[in-house]
């Protein structure tokens, strides 16, 4: 065979391993639509919502069909578990009409259990900080109200990042804890916050060369020694920012060097550049 002949044939290899290719795809692509479809009664409002998003969407091979059939029941119990419903009565029809099943779920969500007892305790610096009284106010967690286990994670990262906006450095949550009599309808909710010392503003780090210090002296918003909060370091940014004498401006408490109640405050700044 000559040259010529060679590379044709080449071409038809290839041609033909391309067409295999693309018939091995296509049965993948039949599956790319929805093979059970499956609706939700009995639920309304933030219940129908969870639910749903716990079962998540529709299976679209016949495994995933098969995973989704077992573990329905138990995406539903959690679904509802999560805003405080432990005893639902649930009950799955099934219609195998190919090609494509239908799943229809019925729900009685039933009593849902509700706070007993909540002990809130914060320790430290911060046990007089109304900041954090407020928190629990505003967290719907409450003797009596249904057990949402959302609000109460929310509640948790709140006093978290509350003791982080304040310089509450050392703050960590050393006991979280919420117990359930779900025969009861009942449960009691534990929860403690070890604020350690409340830190200060300490000094001023920047790169004089970039930076007058008279200047950053007289846009400061707060005063080293005052007590650490973010906000005051967002309007101290705010305040450079509008110099327009800086492209960008970074302003850091420098955490890992914090030491004798005070934390760094590092300044990054970037010069705008100069207009002719």
């Amino acid at each position: 065979m000559n040259r010529i002949g060679s590379v044709i044939l080449i071409l038809v290899i290839h041609l033909a391993r391309s067409l295999l290719l693309v018939t091995a795809l296509v049965p993948a692509m039949v599956w790319a639509t929805p093979n059970l479809e499956f609706s939700v009664t009995g639920l309304e409002g933030e219940l129908q919502r969870n639910v749903l998003a716990f079962l998540g969407d529709p299976p679209q091979t016949p495994q995933e069909r098969l995973n989704f059939m077992v573990s329905a029941r138990e995406r539903v119990e959690r679904g509802l578990l999560a805003l405080g419903y432990y005893r639902p009565d649930i009950e799955l029809d099934v219609r195998r009409d190919e090609p494509l099943w239908q799943m229809d779920i019925h729900v009685r969500p039933g009593e849902p259990v509700r706070i007993r007892n909540i002990s809130f305790l914060v320790l430290g610096s911060a046990a007089g900080d109304p900041e954090f009284s407020d928190i629990l106010e505003q967290s719907g967690l409450a003797t009596g109200q249904v057990l949402h286990h959302g609000r109460f994670e929310e509640f948790r990262n709140r006093v978290l990042s509350t003791g982080q906006q304040r310089g509450y450095f050392d703050g960590e949550v050393i006991l979280s804890r919420v117990e359930v009599e779900a025969d009861a309808g009942q449960a009691d909710v534990t929860f403690r916050y070890q604020s350690g010392p409340r830190y200060r503003f300490g000094e001023l780090r920047h790169d004089d060369t970039v930076v007058d210090e008279d200047l950053l002296v007289a846009l400061q918003t707060y005063r080293e020694g005052d007590y650490f909060k973010q906000s005051l370091l967002q309007s101290f940014q705010n305040q450079l920012q509008l110099t327009r004498y800086f492209s960008s401006v970074t302003l850091q408490p420098l955490v890992k060097e914090r030491e004798a109640g005070s934390v760094p405050i590092l300044v990054v700044l970037s010069p705008a550049p100069v207009s002719y």
